[in-house]
């Protein structure tokens, strides 16, 4: 947080209900006391969206697998996508409406899903039909893979073998990737490493 001092946090799937008030971490950061979640009464969310005090945010879209805010005319997708590829096909469906506002657009999150076979290494094959409708999903709304730094697999575990997959992405509309190359640009996105994938007790 402190190298990149970043303006808008999305902490996905926290596992646990979110808090009612700002973590004091985020806290001493300078973000807001207010933050979005998809939390429901029958069901833990897994999206938490924060934001630094000051900086105008408006919900755009709220489901169990993404929330979506306006920021300063640009949009952003915070993406937690479910590992069922029949509930998936409703994320891209949301997500493309979302596409017809025709405004700077940022996809951020976890896919569940690869776009190549060469995203996984390990395990099973990846399903042929899924990854054919993740990539449908990418071309027919004209985004691109702007993910820049980080490791080449975003996911990993050695349960009966070491198992690797890329399904972390940051795809943007061509938009937002033409604001960003002006000469004075506002936004920086990075892929942000893992600090690791295990944790011990």
């Amino acid at each position: 947080m402190t190298t990149h001092n970043p303006d808008v946090i999305c902490i996905a799937e926290p596992l646990i209900k979110p808090p009612t008030l700002l973590p004091p971490v985020i806290c001493r950061h300078g973000f807001s006391a207010n933050f979005l979640h998809n939390d429901i009464p029958h069901r833990v969310g897994n999206l938490w969206v924060f934001w630094r005090e000051g900086l105008a945010i408006s919900l755009v879209s709220l489901s169990h697998q993404q929330i979506t805010v306006c920021v300063n005319s640009f949009l952003m997708s915070f993406v937690h996508a479910s590992s069922s590829y029949g509930l998936r096909r409703e994320l891209w469906q949301d997500l493309s409406q979302l596409r017809m506002n025709n405004e700077a657009w940022a996809v951020i999150g976890d896919f569940n899903i690869v776009s190549a076979v060469v995203e996984r290494k390990g395990g099973c094959r990846p399903c042929l039909t899924a990854m054919n409708e993740f990539n449908f999903f990418i071309h027919s709304n004209a985004l691109i893979d702007s993910t820049t730094l980080g490791y080449k697999f975003s996911w990993g575990m050695w349960d009966g073998g070491a198992k690797f997959s890329h399904e972390s992405f940051l795809i943007t509309a061509l938009l937002w990737a033409g604001t960003l190359a002006s000469p004075n640009p506002t936004t920086s996105l990075f892929g942000l490493e893992r600090l690791g994938l295990t944790m011990s007790h």
